[in-house]
């Protein structure tokens, strides 16, 4: 029976919207609060990240920008999958319109789709209808771009993020700071114009979501969207593939940049996603053992306010509760000093 001012799950799906319906009436008049139906649905899909990334590459003439020969392809069918494999050389990922957080992918290499691929791709045409092909790019970094949609079809500029990826594309944690953090110059030049064009980032951003929000809106979604970007090598420069994907959705990287609030400008931070199986294989009994010795070495440390981080490692949620995975934040003077506090207890960043 309470009021309430707005509902917001991580992401709306048919399970949030069920759930959270019992409290449509406490919303403000003349508001349903629930965003799902089918069209929403359909943002969630790579075959439409793919769309929206060839639109958008159609107009504009920015030479920093991948071309659309890297833009992904839908297939409904077995044959229209091999038919797109034949036409690109190298390695090929195809990838499951509804997966996430790089799983449900697979990587075909010298125009060969093996047997256990084969049946993968089979369940997954019958699952979902349609899966995205495309060429696997030489990945320099990855970053995300955070928005909100509103109901107006405008959007406000959240920020950058850098997140970390291990070899198969899978997330495994954010840098909370400045995205060139510990990059080389070569890079650093490319995401600021070489001096030339300092606000590039910032620029494409703005152009980027002001593109996506107008027609997410105009099916009905409203809140937060990461938009995963990549900078990749092509023919000895870089470029910059403006839409990877598209996520309507609270992400890891939006916690991220809350995250930014509690550590000191002056530092560098790593928000990291532990498994229970790469803590045990690195000779810890479980992830609460791996908290307490983390911890231990490199104990938490706060600026004299009192409020705000400087040095050491945090778990933000609870290692003594987790079964499968735990976050930790580790704080330091730099990337490599925050990556260091990983590698000195055994465990690799990616």
């Amino acid at each position: 029976a309470r009021k309430v001012n707005a509902l917001s799950p991580w992401g709306w799906s048919p399970d949030s919207a069920r759930f959270l319906k019992p409290l449509v009436g406490g919303l403000p008049e003349r508001s349903d609060g629930i965003y799902w139906s089918e069209e929403v649905r359909r943002l969630y899909a790579k075959s439409w990240s793919a769309a929206r990334l060839n639109e958008f590459l159609t107009n504009t003439t920015e030479e920093f920008l991948c071309g659309d020969e890297v833009v992904g392809s839908a297939c409904t069918t077995v044959e229209d999958v091999l038919a797109q494999i034949a036409r690109l050389s190298g390695t090929v990922v195809i990838k499951a319109i509804y997966g996430s957080s790089g799983r449900d992918q697979i990587h075909c290499r010298d125009q060969v789709l093996r047997d256990g691929q084969r049946g993968w791709l089979d369940n997954i045409l019958a699952q979902q209808g349609e899966v995205v092909v495309e060429p696997w790019l030489d990945k320099v970094v990855d970053l995300s771009l955070h928005v909100d949609v509103a109901a107006d079809g405008t959007a406000a500029l959240r920020g950058w993020t850098r997140f970390l990826t291990d070899g198969r594309g899978q997330y495994r944690g954010t840098l909370v700071g400045q995205v060139a953090s510990g990059l080389e110059v070569e890079v650093k030049k490319f995401l600021y114009g070489a001096g030339r064009d300092p606000k590039r980032l910032t620029r494409i951003g703005e152009r980027l979501a002001e593109f996506l929000a107008a027609p997410m809106a105009a099916v009905g979604y409203r809140g937060p969207v990461g938009i995963d970007t990549l900078i990749y090598r092509e023919d000895g420069g870089l470029k910059l593939k403006p839409i990877v994907e598209i996520n309507p959705r609270m992400t890891m990287g939006r916690v991220a940049l809350g995250l930014r609030q509690r550590i000191n400008s002056a530092r560098t931070a790593l928000w990291v996603v532990l498994s229970a199986r790469e803590v045990q294989a690195a000779g810890y009994a479980d992830l609460a053992d791996y908290a307490r010795q983390l911890e231990a070495q490199h104990p938490m440390r706060l600026m004299p306010d009192g409020e705000q981080l400087c040095e050491g490692a945090v778990f933000t949620t609870d290692p003594t509760r987790a079964q499968a995975f735990a976050t930790v934040l580790l704080v330091g003077d730099s990337f490599a000093m925050c990556e260091s506090q990983l590698i000195g207890a055994g465990l690799a960043l990616i």
